[in-house]
């Protein structure tokens, strides 16, 4: 596909409906997490692979999921609240709603160290509210906005600053919740908490960044754990809440990312230090978490929030370059990584964002081919899907798992209607009506 973007127009025009075969992949997947969710009373879990420190070195370990975003049970939520949408399956919901009682009793235990989008209580609370809107349960969205309510006081918010674990993982769930239900409290508490983001930034002649949080090496770029994640909680908070030091902060992080663009490779450093191997040259991924298709992810918000920004088309058409590179590496079943934090998804659903953003049908159409090539290989054949963790099994998790591959062919049958998770947006007013429940005889054994 041509990779160069034209300027947006006002209103993107709607792109073509591809029938139900990616709605089909989707019942799948969340068929198999009601078979393999585990219960305890009215609430349910599910086992996770993830990579755990143990004895100085990480190791491989499957254990009962989280409740946070990223790995655990508000992930799972998240999925299964827009595919019941799509499928009315009586068991779907049900497991949907035994999932957010696991994220309610676990936000009720949650810790002052964890509160960051993905990784911490901010994204469960801003999970619960967000469930409680697609769901029509006014209790579950008040409780969700009671919790974030408390977090800035009570949350331990020092040398935390990312998107997925700190502080502007925080303002955005704080500014997003705030906004979508109308609570001006919350935009405040999100402005605080990124006018705090913005006095720990650090400025030199380059720009301004957050220290590595390896405490070596220099400071991170890119959405997930770099300075676009940063830049783009302050301008959002700059956009609720006028503030010039929001503003200017934002805008000199963005200036030390750009000044990092790597001509030759065509993408931006990954600067996190390799264990064992000092003064390693730096990497060049082609993710979400880390390098270009995270980046192109955060200049497609940054169009919205900064529309004169000249810089930004070029860089998605960077990342989008990138991406359909990467894609076009032949998929391996057991193999490939199909997950959206590092995964072939995760790069996908740069293009899928990208045709919703500017209507493009070739991108939708570019998309849909690594779908149908996803959908062949995995779900034709009835194997599981490989996950983000390295050499471990299937896992179910929404950024290293099955859960978001599933949650990503929800978007490949209709982007327009289910948001990406990999930047926070709230569920729109407007929602199609559910179809009826299905009987609980269609589900497989």
């Amino acid at each position: 596909m041509n990779a160069r973007l034209a300027a947006a127009p006002a209103a993107a025009p709607p792109l073509p409906a591809p029938g139900s075969r990616y709605l089909d992949v989707a019942d799948a997947i969340g068929c198999r997490l009601v078979r393999d969710a585990i219960w305890s009373g009215n609430s349910c879990n599910w086992q996770i692979w993830t990579k755990e420190p143990i004895g100085g070195a990480f190791h491989a370990v499957y254990r009962a999921g989280p409740a946070d975003v990223y790995l655990g049970s508000a992930g799972i939520a998240l999925f299964l609240a827009q595919l019941v949408r799509c499928t009315g399956d009586a068991q779907q919901r049900h497991a949907l709603h035994g999932a957010v009682q696991q994220v309610r009793r676990r936000l009720a235990q949650r810790k002052r160290e964890t509160f960051g989008f993905y990784n911490g209580s901010s994204g469960a609370a801003w999970t619960l509210a967000a469930v409680g809107a697609l769901e029509q349960r006014p209790d579950w969205i008040a409780e969700g906005l009671d919790v974030l309510r408390r977090l800035p006081d009570e949350a331990a918010l020092a040398d935390q600053h990312d998107l997925i674990s700190g502080k502007a993982g925080l303002a955005i769930a704080l500014l997003g919740a705030g906004e979508r239900f109308g609570d001006e409290e919350l935009i405040a508490l999100g402005a605080r908490v990124a006018g705090a983001l913005a006095a720990e930034a650090q400025t030199g002649q380059g720009g301004s960044a957050w220290p590595n949080p390896e405490r070596s090496g220099p400071p991170l770029l890119g959405l997930s754990h770099g300075v676009s994640g940063m830049a783009l909680a302050l301008l959002e908070a700059d956009r609720l809440r006028p503030d010039r030091r929001c503003r200017d902060t934002a805008m000199a992080a963005l200036r030390y990312e750009r000044r990092a663009y790597d001509t030759t490779q065509r993408n931006w450093p990954d600067y996190r230090p390799l264990p064992g191997v000092p003064n390693a040259a730096p990497r060049f991924p082609v993710a979400w978490c880390h390098g270009s298709t995270g980046i192109g992810m955060a200049r497609l918000r940054l169009l919205e929030l900064l529309p004169d920004d000249d810089q930004a088309l070029g860089e998605i058409d960077v990342a989008v370059a990138n991406a359909v590179q990467s894609l076009n590496v032949p998929m391996q079943p057991l193999v490939t990584d199909f997950t959206l934090c590092h995964g072939a998804t995760g790069n996908n659903d740069l293009l899928l964002s990208v045709a919703a953003r500017f209507g493009r049908t070739d991108a939708l159409a570019a998309a849909q081919r690594v779908g149908d090539v996803m959908r062949e290989l995995v779900h034709a054949n009835q194997l599981p899907w490989g996950c983000g963790v390295p050499d471990c099994g299937d896992s179910v998790s929404l950024l290293t798992g099955s859960a978001g591959i599933g949650l990503h062919f929800l978007r490949l049958h209709d982007c327009a209607a289910v948001p990406s998770p990999l930047y926070p947006c709230l569920p729109r007013d407007a929602l199609p009506a559910a179809p009826a429940s299905r009987p609980a005889s269609s589900l497989p054994h």
